[in-house]
C-alpha cells in the first residue's frame, strides 16, 4: 500500500494539482521531476504543456504591446493630419 502511494497516487495527485493550477491561469508551478517512468513522462508533458503556454502568452503580450503603439502613432498622425486640414480650410 505505501509503494501504491509512492508510485502511483503522490505523481497523480501531484498531476492534478499542477493541471488545476494550469487551468486557473497560474504558469508557475515549479516541477520536480525525476522519474523516467510513465509518470515521468505524464509530468514531463505537462511541464512542456506550462512552458508553451508561457511563451504563447508571452508572444500575444508583446504583440498586444505592439499593436498599441502602433495604434498610437496612427492616431497620432490622424490628430496631425486633421490639424493641417483645418487650418487649410
Amino acid at each position: 500500500a505505501v509503494v501504491l502511494k509512492n508510485v502511483l497516487i503522490k505523481p497523480l495527485r501531484r498531476a492534478g494539482e499542477v493541471t488545476a493550477a494550469i487551468g486557473a491561469g497560474d504558469l508557475t508551478s515549479e516541477f520536480h521531476n525525476l522519474r523516467n517512468d510513465e509518470m515521468g513522462r505524464l509530468l514531463q508533458g505537462l511541464e512542456n504543456m506550462q512552458l508553451g503556454l508561457k511563451t504563447m502568452v508571452s508572444e500575444i503580450v508583446n504583440g498586444v504591446s505592439e499593436v498599441a503603439r502602433v495604434t498610437t502613432q496612427i492616431s497620432d498622425g490622424n490628430h496631425s493630419l486633421s490639424s493641417r486640414t483645418e487650418q487649410q480650410a
